[in-house]
């Protein structure tokens, strides 16, 4: 099943200094091969007037964003340990683009 996720989670620098941060992961599924699937929806908007091309967008958009992938994937590792396949779906694009884990 298909589905999303919370993690509310707590680092502590210090015994007085808590960080609190909640990570709100927008799908994520289990393949028949046993490949934990970590799918990040984004509205993005990209147009052919833009002054990029749309791979240069998408490549800006990677940047941008892979740091947020790692960071679910850290915590789902740590549920589950599975091999990881990481999404990036530009819906305005209808366009789906794995990054690199």
């Amino acid at each position: 099943t298909s589905r999303g996720m919370v993690f509310d989670t707590t680092e502590t620098s210090t015994p007085q200094q808590h960080l609190s941060q909640q990570h709100i992961v927008d799908r994520t599924f289990v393949d028949d091969k046993g490949v934990r699937w970590i799918v990040d929806y984004k509205t993005s908007y990209w147009d052919e007037s833009f002054n990029q091309t749309k791979a240069e967008f998408i490549t800006e958009q990677i940047a941008k964003y892979q740091s947020q992938l790692a960071r679910y994937g850290s915590l789902l590792k740590t549920l589950d340990g599975r091999e990881q396949c990481w999404i990036l779906y530009f819906s305005y694009l209808d366009e789906w683009v794995e990054v690199s884990s």
